[in-house]
């Protein structure tokens, strides 16, 4: 019976090592994946170059007088005109984010003289890397007109301001 019990227990013992190799077939593979993430942060800088033009005028007067022998006075003739009569305000975006610029003047009342502006209103895009004579710009341009009164002296007098608005 011994016998028999071991041949039993033999068999058993073959029969679960089959077994194992059932388990092999049934089992499965899987990928392993890495993943690399960058995070990356851009601070704002902002760099604006703003260009004035020369915003000093001058007006020139020059009065002829011309001796009347016959009514004894002098005839006058009087002629004057500006040494310039416009300027350019330039401003470039030398930023790395795009920038809303405004320009405009404000006149002085009891002058005589005119002033007024042209241009200078833009949206100028964020500079370009590597690429500094690119960067965007905007122009306005100072008109000075009219003919001064006795307010405006020699050592000059306020005629106007102009105003550049960057956001």
């Amino acid at each position: 019976m011994r016998k028999i019990i071991s041949t039993v227990l033999a068999l058993a013992l073959l029969l679960s090592l089959s077994v194992t190799a059932f388990a092999s077939e049934l089992g499965g593979s899987q990928d392993v994946t890495a993943k690399y993430e960058k995070t990356e942060t851009e601070e704002a800088i902002y760099n604006v170059d703003i260009q004035w033009g020369e915003l000093t005028f001058t007006y020139s007067e020059t009065t002829e007088k011309t001796w009347n022998p016959d009514t004894h006075t002098y005839d006058t003739d009087v002629s004057g005109g500006w040494d310039k009569t416009e300027t350019a305000i330039k401003v470039t975006n030398h930023s790395n984010v795009a920038v809303d610029v405004a320009m405009s003047v404000t006149p002085v009342a009891g002058t005589g003289v005119n002033v007024s502006l042209t241009g200078g209103n833009a949206t100028l895009a964020a500079g370009v890397e590597g690429d500094v004579s690119g960067a965007a710009f905007v122009t306005g341009t100072l008109k000075i007109s009219g003919t001064p009164n006795s307010t405006v002296t020699a050592a000059g007098v306020k005629v106007g301001e102009i105003t550049v608005t960057i956001e």
